[in-house]
């Protein structure tokens, strides 16, 4: 018995299939919206402009010198911390509900 049918339906079902592996896969190339240079510019929109870097490294004895405990914590001058502040503050308002966490 003679078989009937295109071979539209299954070679367009198989290229849709190829696509979609495809972009799961990472074969095609990313979108131009998220090229490396623009993922850093805006990692730095987004990050402290008063930070500092330190250029500390740690183990040093120069860090080991201006490491320092509050409340139980330490804070590594790797990390940028400046003398007034604090690792943990009191809450500019208060709260009508507890959160739910």
């Amino acid at each position: 018995m003679p078989r009937s049918g295109s071979l539209l339906l299954p070679l367009a079902a198989l290229g849709a299939a190829l696509v979609f592996l495809g972009r799961l896969a990472f074969v095609a190339p990313p979108s131009p919206s998220l090229r490396a240079r623009e993922v850093r510019s805006l990692v730095a929109v987004s990050a402290n402009p008063n930070s500092v870097p330190t250029g500390l490294v740690w183990p040093s004895p120069e860090a080991e010198a201006k490491l320092r405990e509050v409340d139980g914590i330490t804070m590594y001058p790797t990390h940028a911390w400046t003398d007034d502040m604090k690792p943990i503050v009191p809450a500019a308002s208060a709260l009508d509900a507890t959160p739910v966490i």
